[in-house]
């Protein structure tokens, strides 16, 4: 009997947290996880829906004279505008820098432009060139061509 005593003396020294505290701390708890669910979920979804979706595409590529001259159809997709920066093509195993004026593309629409460069080796009917065109957003696009003409 002695011996039940002192475990229920000692079972009455120990405290456990009151049930009110251990209440307040779980709903804190849910309250800051909940909160970095929803602003990662809704950052994330906003970032992708606020982008600019710009594809390209080489309508016609024609030489002259040892210039390279393209044009090109921008479609944006996306619910942001951007711009083109920059236009850059492969021909063979030359890398070229492009010549393009910044065009704008605004958000859900399509727009025309043109890049030329000179190449350093003869033009041929028939080849193919590829490149990408830098937008102002970080982003780039590919696009692909022949060259229809040769003067």
């Amino acid at each position: 009997m002695l011996e039940r005593r002192m475990m229920f003396h000692k079972r009455a020294k120990r405290r456990a947290t009151s049930p009110l505290i251990a209440e307040v701390a779980l709903m804190a708890v849910t309250l800051v996880a909940g909160l970095a669910i929803t602003g990662f979920v809704f950052g994330l979804v906003g970032n992708f829906m606020s982008n600019a979706m710009v594809s390209v595409t080489a309508t016609s590529c024609n030489g002259k004279a040892g210039v390279l001259t393209c044009s090109f159809t921008a479609s944006n997709t996306g619910s942001t505008s951007t711009a083109v920066t920059d236009v850059a093509a492969t021909y063979g195993s030359n890398y070229l820098n492009g010549t393009a004026a910044t065009m704008l593309v605004p958000a859900g629409q399509t727009v025309t432009f043109t890049g030329s460069w000179t190449i350093p080796t003869p033009l041929r009917a028939g080849s193919m060139i590829t490149g990408v065109v830098a937008l102002a957003n970080g982003g780039i696009a590919p696009w692909a061509g022949t060259i229809v003409t040769v003067s």
